[in-house]
C-alpha cells in the first residue's frame, strides 16, 4: 500500500489510501477560511486519481477526494466523487457503436468499426 491519510470527520475516524498501480496526484495548499468574523488557517488536501476512502461508515472507491482541515475548532470537512461501478450494458455499447459509425460515416463514407454488425 502506498500513501495513507488518516483524519477525523464528524467524530468518525477516516482514512484514504493509494491503490497500487493507480496514478495519484496530491495537491496540498493552505488557505484562510472566514467563519463568524474570524479567519481560520485551513489546509486543503486534494487527491485526484482512483483511490479508496473510508468515511467511518463505508469504504468507497473514489476518483477524487478533498479534505479541508480548519483546525480543532472547526474540524475537517470531507468531499469526494465516487467512482462509477456499473459497466455499460451490451445494448448501450451497441448504441454507442452506432453513434460512432454515424459520425465516422459522415467523415469516411462506407467505413465502419470492426466490431460493428454490418
Amino acid at each position: 500500500m502506498g500513501m495513507v491519510h488518516e483524519f477525523v470527520n464528524s467524530n468518525r475516524q477516516c482514512r484514504r489510501w493509494e491503490l497500487d498501480g493507480q496514478p495519484l496526484e496530491v495537491i496540498t495548499k493552505e488557505i484562510t477560511t472566514p467563519y463568524r468574523g474570524t479567519d481560520y488557517p485551513t489546509v486543503v488536501s486534494i487527491w485526484k486519481g482512483l483511490h479508496k476512502l473510508d468515511d467511518g461508515r463505508k469504504i468507497w472507491l473514489v476518483d477524487k477526494s478533498a479534505t479541508f482541515d480548519a483546525g480543532p475548532k472547526l474540524g475537517v470537512t470531507l468531499t469526494f466523487s465516487e467512482h462509477p461501478e456499473v459497466s455499460p450494458t451490451e445494448e448501450e455499447r451497441r448504441a454507442n457503436r452506432a453513434n460512432l459509425n454515424a459520425v465516422i460515416g459522415q467523415i469516411l463514407p462506407g467505413f465502419q468499426l470492426l466490431d460493428s454488425p454490418a
